[in-house]
């Protein structure tokens, strides 16, 4: 599968690959706040950029975390439905325009994301599954990206 990211650049994951993230994915998607409270642990200074700042207690707290991860797991669902996929993150990165986030940000995010898969899956997280994690959130924060940059210059 190939996905046209921001700038013409070409990124690809194999089917094996998505095999692989759509199996890992639905163990660890129950705990979706989980991910969320990760995040605020790596990268606390991002708390300024949420109306609940540090309150993880916060019912928006919550929310928030939870339409992560349900973002994510779009993603998943429709890593080979890209005509369903690239809208739906150029969208996400247009509602993120005003945050004028950067790579930094998302970097952070992927950390995040990568330590939840880790400590969820265990023995089950072998070097093939994260490079195959992290080749696919490299691709949405391309497209994601690139919405925002063409929004903000």
């Amino acid at each position: 599968m190939t996905m046209e990211a921001s700038g013409g650049k070409s990124s690809e994951l194999t089917d094996l690959q998505i095999e692989l993230i759509h199996g890992s994915w639905e163990k660890v998607k129950p705990n979706k706040k989980y991910h969320g409270e990760r995040l605020f642990n790596v990268a606390p200074h991002l708390q300024e950029l949420f109306p609940f700042g540090s309150d993880l207690t916060n019912p928006m707290f919550t929310m928030h975390a939870l339409n992560v991860m349900n973002t994510l797991d779009l993603a998943v669902q429709h890593l080979d439905k890209l005509d369903i996929l690239i809208p739906k993150l150029k969208e996400l990165g247009q509602m993120h325009a005003a945050f004028e986030l950067t790579e930094v940000e998302f970097q952070y995010v992927g950390e995040s994301l990568i330590w939840v898969l880790e400590t969820g899956l265990g023995d089950d997280f072998t070097p093939k599954l994260k490079k195959a994690w992290c080749d696919a959130f490299a691709i949405i924060t391309s497209v994601m990206l690139g919405a925002i940059k063409d929004i903000n210059g």
